[in-house]
């Protein structure tokens, strides 16, 4: 009976160290499969944080674009609006002469006042450099209005902000 009991008992004890021994072995390779899917893990991290730094300096860039921009906006927005008052003035000047009718009315004197003022020099004996009304502010800006000085064309595109 002794020799059964020890012949029984030594069997267990050597199932016992083979699951045991499996054990260990599973336990090994589960941490081993844990230690790789962890490097991973780490390895992924660091990107995923080094795309985030890279962002936020690229946000950081983007703002100071943006606070630049923005400093530079109402600068821009009066420099357009000079440029848009000096070239409505400059069509304005140009299509002047060109259109019959109510324009008339502003230099009411169109064709009498030159030969008025030519009868005048001629009168006192004097003309002056550049055609008559020399002495006349209102007459010269007409004059220089209606000089037959290159003058840009008017563009065909319609204004988009005037």
């Amino acid at each position: 009976m002794r020799s059964a009991y020890r012949s029984v008992m030594f069997y267990i004890g050597q199932k016992e160290l083979e699951m045991q021994y499996k054990m260990n072995r599973i336990v090994a390779q589960c941490r081993q499969k844990c230690e790789v899917i962890q490097e991973k893990f780490t390895e992924k991290l660091e990107q995923v944080h080094a795309a985030y730094q890279k962002m936020a300096k690229r946000c950081q860039m983007m703002e100071r674009e943006m606070e630049n921009l923005s400093k530079d906006k109402p600068e821009l927005q009066e420099k357009f609006a000079e440029k848009s008052r000096e070239t409505t003035r400059k069509d304005w000047l140009v299509s002047a002469p060109e259109t019959p009718g109510p324009r008339e009315d502003i230099w009411p004197a169109k064709q009498a006042a030159p030969m008025a003022m030519e009868a005048g020099n001629r009168g006192a004996g004097a003309h002056s450099a550049s055609g008559s009304g020399a002495g006349n502010p209102s007459m010269t800006l007409r004059n220089f209005i209606l000089s037959p000085i290159k003058r840009p064309q008017l563009s065909r595109r319609p204004q988009m902000f005037t």
